[in-house]
């Protein structure tokens, strides 16, 4: 059976719509895969990263709403791009507070290629 690799690129915020809109397809995604039995694991990769500060805090107005959702397949997580989490974003306490592996290594990008490389099928979102 297939490995997925929902990856998560999209911008967070109260003006963004469409990032909101793809955050919570990936959510969805992630849960029924999870029903469904079938392996997957949510990475963040780019601004996506941020998604991670923003669970992090029970304030976000998206937290409020979509937070049980996360805390859902929060254990499907795989890890954040070391680089944009730690050097770019300002996201790397929060995957720490949830126990998300920064991936790619010592500040260094962790990549789609690497997802494939490892046997996953990426989805991103």
């Amino acid at each position: 059976m297939d490995k997925h690799a929902l990856v998560v690129m999209s911008e967070h915020g109260e003006q963004n719509p469409g990032g909101q809109g793809r955050m919570l397809h990936a959510l969805q995604a992630a849960r029924e895969f999870k029903a469904a039995g079938v392996p997957a694991e949510i990475f963040f990769h780019g601004i996506g990263v941020q998604w991670l500060t923003a669970f992090a805090a029970p304030s976000d107005r998206y937290t409020e709403v979509y937070g049980p959702l996360f805390e859902e397949v929060r254990d499907m997580i795989g890890g954040a791009c070391d680089f944009c989490a730690a050097k770019r974003f300002d996201a790397a306490d929060a995957a720490k507070s949830f126990g998300v592996p920064l991936l790619g290594g010592d500040g260094e990008h962790h990549t789609v290629a690497q997802l494939v490389a490892d046997g996953y099928r990426p989805i991103v979102f």
